[in-house]
């Protein structure tokens, strides 16, 4: 009886072991993968505030309608996302919009 409870006592302590290993793994790859890398980068450089100009055509042989506005950028949550929010006037009435990359 003890040799059997023995060798249960090193099966699930060896299980437990094997389980935090993974667990550390899992966890590595996690934080790995969550780590702003290449591509934050290359949308980080669209940061700042920028003047807009935006185009639209109501139908195909109407003259287009323009507005211009502004749009600010920046990276949030940790430099992970960038976020763009857009204001201007369309057909003389404000207009806002928010985007996230």
């Amino acid at each position: 009886m003890k040799k059997l409870l023995s060798f249960v006592l090193f099966a699930v302590i060896g299980s437990l072991a094997a389980k935090a290993q993974d667990n550390q793994e899992a966890m590595k790859k996690f934080m790995d993968y969550m780590t702003p890398g290449e591509m934050q980068e290359e949308l980080s450089k669209n940061e700042g505030e920028w003047t807009t100009e935006t185009t639209v055509w109501m139908q195909p042989d109407a003259p287009p309608l323009t507005s211009k506005g502004t749009c600010i950028n920046k990276m949030i949550l940790g430099n992970r996302y960038l976020e763009s929010r857009h204001t201007s006037m369309f057909m003389n009435m404000p207009f806002e919009g928010i985007g996230t990359f």
